[in-house]
């Protein structure tokens, strides 16, 4: 019973076998290749919105992490109150989603 158990087991987790057993030639690209007609991937605007949609949790989570462990902005604006506002809205939220939005104006 304990065999049995431990083979239903592994047929339930391994539903499908992976990736290794789609059928690539089924797929129906025309919703990708639909897209692909109003988007240049190799537009320079495109790359730099994507550039900064990519960066901007990054340098959020680097400077976060900077702060929990230094205390640096804390320190700078005198509070953790005073110190988030400015961060906030200067630094990741509103100044890389203002250049995200001029660098790709349509």
């Amino acid at each position: 019973m304990n065999g049995d158990s431990a083979s239903v087991r592994n047929r339930q987790l391994d539903c499908c076998g992976g990736l290794s057993n789609v059928d690539y030639s089924k797929i129906d690209a025309s919703a990708m290749a639909d897209v692909l007609r109003y988007v240049d991937p190799l537009d320079a605007r495109f790359c730099v919105a994507v550039v900064a949609i990519l960066f901007n949790p990054f340098f959020w989570n680097v400077v976060a992490r900077w702060e929990h462990r230094t205390r640096g902005l804390t320190r700078l604006f005198g509070g953790p109150y005073l110190a988030c506002c400015p961060w906030a809205s200067l630094s990741s939220v509103v100044l890389q989603c203002c250049h995200r939005s001029a660098s790709v104006h349509f």
